[in-house]
């Protein structure tokens, strides 16, 4: 790797690791493609992808438009992946046994996030018994730049012990970031889908993302006001994702500090939770949601749409990992249309689920098909 690090690569260059090989340390990408030429580093041959692990971080991208490819990158200290420069690709690897999967570092913009598995990024980069509250790790994908898109992903096993909380880690830690859409995700088994974090941060979207986690304490969604010390988080939708938390202490969305519709909007989501199906301590935007479990607590007067929880939200077969909706389940056509194009089968939205003459978006990231 020392090889490729100290090259001088050119846009359009392309630089394969054999796969069914492994490397131990840092590959570090200094040098820039162009938007017309990406500088590609990949893999070729036969067999099992090819390993990068055991750096500090595994992978340093300090450059603009280089397409990582069928690469396995683990082991590593810190990043498995980390971005520090615009407008790059990190596509079909799989990243496992980081601290943290993906790093989008302040200033690293534009960049695509698709089609990777992150399994198992269980360290955590802080933990101490003292001083309390600044355990941390346990990510798949960390995003601090702007303008970013993380897409078709699948993540899973993001927790780990914390002295702090008992358990800590999520699928996607937003640190300042703002205006990046995280959007077609499965995931799984994680501590937390998303928590946000950092006054910078804005304007951030999920959409059609499924959560499963069957941990005794998971949350869906964690963001918070002016009154934290790391907010307020302004301006964060959440659009048709599907949930599903049978844990006895599970929450959906976690809004606190200063919960308010400046911090939160929520429409066409189902939020299966077994503890909570959430907790705000002011009104947010929500409408066309689906909340199913435990109670929604918090101060919640002043919401123009009241928050029901009903007994079930109609998934084909939670409890196997099919959240489908079956044709009698109440989020069929329930949906407002957002103007999204397809739902995480990547199968056209809006479709006509009850046969009225009108195809209207269903609740949830999978729209039904008669």
């Amino acid at each position: 790797m020392g090889k490729v690090s100290n090259a001088v690569l050119a846009p359009g260059d392309t630089v394969l690791f054999n796969r069914g090989n492994t490397w131990t340390g840092t590959l570090s990408l200094k040098q820039s493609g162009t938007s017309a030429a990406r500088i590609v580093i990949g893999s070729y041959g036969t067999g099992a992808l090819p390993i990068i692990e055991g750096g500090q971080s595994c992978v340093y991208v300090f450059a603009s438009y280089v397409t990582l490819t069928e690469l396995q990158v683990q082991n590593c200290v810190w990043g498995g992946i980390d971005i520090h420069g615009s407008n790059n690709r990190v596509e079909k690897n799989v990243i496992v046994n980081n601290a943290a999967g993906v790093v989008i570092n302040a200033g690293a913009n534009r960049n695509v996030i698709l089609n990777n598995q992150l399994r198992d990024n269980n360290r955590m980069s802080t933990l101490t018994e003292s001083p309390t509250n600044d355990d941390s790790g346990a990510f798949g994908v960390v995003v601090a730049g702007d303008d970013n898109d993380v897409g078709y992903n699948t993540i899973s096993g993001s927790y780990a012990m914390s002295y702090d909380y008992g358990q800590d880690g999520a699928a996607l830690e937003v640190y300042g970031g703002q205006r990046n859409f995280f959007h077609h995700n499965v995931t799984s088994q994680n501590d937390t889908f998303a928590e946000m974090g950092d006054p910078r941060a804005a304007d951030n979207i999920f959409a059609y993302n499924t959560v499963i986690s069957t941990l005794p304490k998971s949350f869906f969604f964690v963001t918070r006001g002016p009154a934290d010390t790391f907010g307020p988080v302004l301006r964060t939708s959440l659009y048709n994702n599907s949930v599903y938390l049978p844990g006895a202490e599970s929450q959906g969305v976690v809004c606190y500090a200063g919960c308010s519709t400046d911090i939160l909007t929520m429409r066409n989501n189902i939020i299966r939770a077994v503890g909570k199906t959430g907790y705000a301590d002011g009104p947010f935007v929500q409408s066309n949601n689906l909340f199913s479990g435990g109670a929604f607590q918090g101060n919640l007067a002043a919401l123009s749409e009241p928050i029901v929880t009903i007994l079930d939200p109609g998934y084909v077969n939670a409890g196997a990992g099919d959240l489908h909706l079956t044709p009698l389940s109440p989020a069929v056509d329930k949906g407002i249309d957002l103007s999204y194009k397809e739902d995480l089968d990547r199968l056209p939205v809006p479709v006509d689920g009850n046969s009225d003459g009108v195809a209207v978006p269903d609740i949830g990231a999978f729209e039904f098909r008669p």
